[in-house]
């Protein structure tokens, strides 16, 4: 698409794939993985989406009450032992992504499995690089640890969102968000600035 600003519209998967496997074995693990491959085309090639659908009234029975379509990420039909609210396929499409950035994307992914967040991106012109990247709590429920190249970043607990701000002299820049065996960003929010001698390269 070169640098023309792209919406996929109606991007989803049909959740009763597979002869409705997930219904009958209320695991919704399958469904996960299909709309992984989905958000990981989307993430690889810089575009957006429009994730088809949410239907407020669906049931496993009737579907999205359109076309025979079951394609809604939200079922009243959903097991509350998967998730409380009626989700479907929540970790697929609840995931970390820069919201905004001051700056060239460069690359982006995410592990599903392993809750790994990768996003590097430069310097555009004179102006010091900025991104804000929001990170969902479904994948880090015991906290997250960040690594960054150079320059300093705030977590807003409240809004789910790391602001990270670059520095002067250095033109490229890499974020990485992993799980943490020990909560980092729980109780309050906290701002971090990497020193020149404790910078650390992102692989």
């Amino acid at each position: 698409m070169g640098n023309c600003p792209t919406v996929i519209g109606e991007a989803g998967i049909p959740m009763d794939i597979n002869h409705r496997v997930a219904y009958h074995k209320k695991d919704y693990g399958i469904l996960e993985q299909a709309l992984d491959r989905v958000m990981k085309a989307v993430e690889k090639n810089f575009v957006h989406l429009a994730l088809w659908n949410y239907t407020p009234d669906h049931t496993h029975s009737l579907g999205d009450r359109w076309n025979e379509e079951d394609l809604s990420i939200y079922s009243k039909d959903t097991p509350t032992s998967y998730d409380e609210d009626g989700g479907r396929a929540v970790r697929a499409f609840s995931r970390p992504y820069p919201i905004r950035t001051k700056g060239l994307p460069v690359a982006l992914s995410f592990d599903m499995e392993k809750s790994l967040f990768k996003y590097f991106f430069q310097q555009e012109g004179n102006v010091l690089p900025e991104t804000e990247i929001f990170i969902p709590e479904i994948h880090y429920k015991n906290g997250f640890e960040v690594l960054v190249n150079a320059g300093e970043y705030h977590y807003d607990s409240r809004t789910k969102v790391l602001k990270f701000k670059g520095e002067k002299g250095i033109l490229h820049y890499g974020i990485t968000i992993h799980p943490s065996k020990k909560s980092l960003f729980r109780e309050q929010d906290r701002t971090k600035v990497v020193p020149n001698t404790q910078k650390r390269n992102i692989r």
